[in-house]
């Protein structure tokens, strides 16, 4: 009786180590990773990173509100694939709302990039690269998948 009890506090402890692990393990890969402006200033050199960064937060509601609108646009998009019955004009709205949503999250980061570039050097501005890394593996993963056939 009291092996099985042994037993269970045992499993029941090493359930809630391996839960703190993932957490630890999770907030740690988010830290890393650099959250969501990593995404789109990954191709960045990390001083000029740093600088957009600063430039962005220099309006800080501007740009939450933009990659909210953007998130919650990938969102509905989502949602109108999966839905069922499946609405192919519903999809197409969706998806354009995306494209509006990012093109408009874009213009901000752009914007702050410029504004940066504005005090660099012409070497430095050189190592600004125009896509993101997501985009450059994005569009070589295209290009495989459909164009290399």
């Amino acid at each position: 009786m009291i092996r099985r009890r042994w037993f269970y506090v045992t499993l029941a402890l090493l359930g809630v180590s391996l839960l703190a692990n993932l957490f630890v393990a999770g907030v740690w890969a988010g830290r890393r990773s650099g959250g969501p402006s990593s995404l789109m200033l990954g191709g960045l050199p990390r001083e000029i990173a740093r600088e957009v960064r600063a430039e962005i937060r220099a309006n800080p509601a501007e740009a939450a509100a933009a990659f909210r609108s953007w998130r919650e646009a990938q969102r509905a998009a989502r949602q109108s694939l999966i839905a069922e019955p499946f609405d192919p004009e519903e999809a197409g709205r969706r998806m354009k709302t995306l494209r509006e949503a990012a093109e408009r999250l874009q213009a901000i980061t752009h914007g702050a990039i410029i504004a940066t570039a504005r005090d660099l050097p012409a070497e430095t501005r050189a190592a600004i690269p125009t896509e993101t890394r997501a985009m450059r593996r994005l569009g070589r993963r295209l290009e495989r998948r459909f164009l290399d056939r």
